[in-house]
């Protein structure tokens, strides 16, 4: 069911800050790196307990762009449905650290949301350059490898 949710980027919040500046844990690199909608939207069911914690997590942290172009029916359920809302949102936590150098194509992650699990894919170009990307539900990975306790990717 939450598959349906696939929003446009994802940061990848892992060890390394990209201003190099370290943080206490989750909770802060996400609001460092300016992960505004999905801070709000996690204060809403006080998780920020869960992203603070000395526990490792992997965050999947979509950006707040990709807030703005879901669907306006899935728009109005969030809204409406704070249940699906907060299943949503821990199901882009995973327990423990995935760093990107332990990623494998059709990798699946369980997450806290525990009831489907994420898929991690790598795409590769054709051309001579073989150059690639790194994926979450078929969703890019823009950021990765911003590190704390656990790891964040946008």
């Amino acid at each position: 069911m939450l598959s349906i949710i696939a929003l446009t980027t994802f940061i990848f919040v892992e060890a390394v800050l990209a201003a190099n500046q370290p943080s206490e844990n989750l909770w802060d690199t996400a609001k460092q790196n300016g992960l505004n909608k999905f801070i709000e939207t996690a204060v809403q069911f006080n998780l920020q307990n869960v992203l603070s914690s000395a526990d490792e997590h992997t965050l999947f942290a979509p950006v707040d762009q990709a807030f703005e172009v879901l669907q306006p029916e899935l728009q109005k359920r969030l809204q409406l449905e704070p249940d699906f809302l907060k299943e949503v949102i821990v199901y882009h936590i995973v327990k423990g650290r995935v760093p990107k150098n332990q990623f494998h194509n059709e990798q699946l992650l369980t997450t806290l949301q525990s009831e489907q699990p994420v898929r991690l894919n790598r795409y590769i170009n054709s051309g001579e350059d073989q150059i690639g990307f790194w994926a979450v539900n078929g969703v890019n990975i823009t950021e990765s490898d911003i590190e704390e306790i656990g790891r964040a990717h946008v």
